[in-house]
């Protein structure tokens, strides 16, 4: 290339020239991210070429199906292919092989018992298979849907069972048991547990009051009884008096868990958006009971508790970080702040889609910005679950395009689908963490 002049200051330089001469470094690197495979890589190329050097692209290990155009035909297909495999997997006395990063190595007793809960055991995986048996049609996933849902409530023994919970609990399975296996007694054992948490401060989605909400609503919607309409007031009431004032215009939950009093957190698994999902999820039971000013209220709370980094954004684990009041210094480290479902960005996201648009114009484009910043972090490294992996957070980018409608979103959950459908493994069948 031919040497470019540039203007240099007579009074500093004189009579002194000054050149640009273009020349070759050599080898240039190019490390390409994930969610922008060609525009990254290509664009770069042409311009280190022209330049005259050689180069390496590193393509990134999250993004080995970027030359696949979606399928619907073969994402029916995986889906197909995963229920068959758990299929297969299914014995009658261990129900499905536990995914291992569901399983304590040194809890020996954790070893030998099957899971039989919503998040990473039977119930779960019964769940997953029930819709599979509905989108692709097979009959015979549907008939291996109900005889799992009968195993999972037998194995009430064998963990969790005496647990009140929805998710890691009893209720859980008793409304697998109750919805799918058509058990009225285990409907009544869920209803009698559900009325034990009426009242009783600090619970979450995962465990206590909020969950029991969920369950009900389900339980309403499937066999439309009065009793779970009821129930889903007397839960509610007490809920929304729970909150407590941290700053102007901020009021939240505190849970209090595992016989400790712990922080406020934000997200969808064990926060105030999961919570606030619950109560405006049940706004149909709740006919006596106006949630216009809540929902107004919660736009706003997680509006005034969004941290802002440039266009980035997102919520913290813990309001203003700060940690459970019981915590050691040892556990600190699981209290960092996550780019999830259950805690971040994504998880409120879906959480929060709950919210009609043009309730709240900021809470409006906050949403989007959380959405953009989860596309920018890229899948969370080596995991495809919904908790903690690439399926939650293409959850909330099929979140976000029904609530705009730009297609763009769904291109990004389709991605995330082709790139996390050849990763995640059949080791284990569980919804928290596994194919399912």
């Amino acid at each position: 290339m031919a040497d470019e002049g540039r203007e240099i200051d007579p009074p500093l330089f004189g009579t002194a020239r000054a050149t640009v001469r273009q020349q070759p470094k050599g080898v240039v690197g190019n490390i390409v991210p994930w969610n922008f495979p060609f525009d990254f890589s290509v664009g770069p190329l042409v311009e280190t070429l022209a330049a005259g050097n050689r180069v390496i692209i590193k393509s990134s290990d999250y993004a080995p199906a970027c030359a696949e155009r979606w399928s619907s035909e073969r994402a029916r297909a995986y889906v197909v292919e995963v229920g068959l495999e758990a299929h297969a997997a299914f014995d009658t006395k261990n129900l499905w092989p536990t995914h291992p990063d569901d399983i304590d190595p040194d809890n020996a007793a954790e070893r030998a018992m099957p899971f039989v809960n919503l998040y990473e055991g039977a119930a779960g995986a019964v769940v997953a298979l029930a819709a599979c048996a509905r989108i692709t049609g097979h009959s015979d996933l549907a008939l291996f849907a109900k005889r799992a849902y009968v195993v999972a409530e037998q194995s009430e023994p064998l963990r969790d069972i005496n647990s009140a919970s929805y998710i890691i609990g009893t209720a859980g399975v008793a409304l697998v048991a109750g919805l799918f296996g058509e058990d009225e007694e285990a409907l009544d054992a869920l209803y009698t547990a559900a009325e034990t948490t009426i009242g009783e401060p600090g619970g979450e989605v995962f465990i206590g009051a909020p969950g029991f909400l969920i369950a009900a609503r389900f339980a309403y919607e499937h066999t439309q009884d009065p009793r779970w309409q009821r129930l889903a007031g007397r839960i509610v009431r007490p809920l929304l008096g729970e909150r407590h004032d941290f700053a102007p215009g901020v009021r939240l939950w505190v849970p209090h868990l595992y016989g400790r009093v712990w922080a406020a957190y934000l997200g969808a698994a064990r926060g105030y958006a999961g919570i606030a999902y619950s109560i405006l999820s049940s706004r149909e039971l709740l006919d006596e009971i106006d949630l216009s000013d809540f929902e107004t209220d919660a736009a706003r709370t997680m509006c005034a508790t969004a941290p802002h980094d440039g266009d980035d954004v997102n919520w913290t684990r813990i309001y203003n970080g700060v940690e459970p009041l019981s915590a050691d210094p040892a556990s600190r480290a699981s209290f960092s702040n996550r780019l999830q479902w259950c805690n971040g960005a994504a998880g409120i996201v879906s959480a929060l889609n709950i919210i009609p648009r043009g309730v709240d114009r900021e809470l409006d484009a906050l949403l989007v910005a959380a959405g953009e910043t989860t596309w920018k972090a890229g899948p969370p490294r080596g995991d495809a679950s919904f908790c903690d992996g690439a399926a939650g957070n293409g959850w909330a980018f099929l979140k976000l395009y029904r609530r705009t409608g730009a297609a763009l979103w769904l291109d990004r959950a389709r991605s995330y689908a082709c790139a996390r459908g050849r990763r995640s493994g059949a080791t284990g069948r569980s919804i928290g963490a596994g194919s399912m």
